[in-house]
């Protein structure tokens, strides 16, 4: 998958509707001064059925992670949609990636990490 193909993927499952929110934000995005709420803004935009993303998938957005010619807004929605799925495969994927997170994203990355690992207790 490429990243093309990716936002394709991401717009057909946003379709079925958004999860729905307490709290949400209107944006997503690395805000170098507040990195925790950029993560947490970035939940807006999960789609309902977010949690059923196949292993082949997964390991597919996992390795987009790990290109250098992939833009940062993408690796941001693939790490808030790894951080959600409940197989080994997103923890893989996540570990691997935050050895080395693209700069400005090592605190996003941390957090999505965190949260798969609580997703596959």
């Amino acid at each position: 998958m490429n990243e093309k193909e990716f936002w394709n993927f991401f717009k057909d499952l946003q379709r079925s509707g958004k999860v729905k929110m307490v709290a949400g934000s209107i944006s997503t995005g690395t805000d170098t001064t507040d990195p925790y709420g950029g993560y947490m803004a970035g939940h807006s935009i999960l789609p309902s059925d977010y949690q059923n993303l196949s292993e082949k998938t997964i390991v597919q957005i996992g390795n987009l992670l790990r290109m250098k010619n992939v833009a940062i807004k993408t690796k941001e929605v693939i790490l808030i949609l790894l951080a959600h799925q409940p197989k080994k495969e997103a923890l893989i994927a996540l570990e691997k990636y935050n050895l080395f997170p693209d700069k400005g994203l090592e605190i996003f990355a941390a957090l999505a990490l965190d949260e798969c690992m609580m997703w596959n207790e």
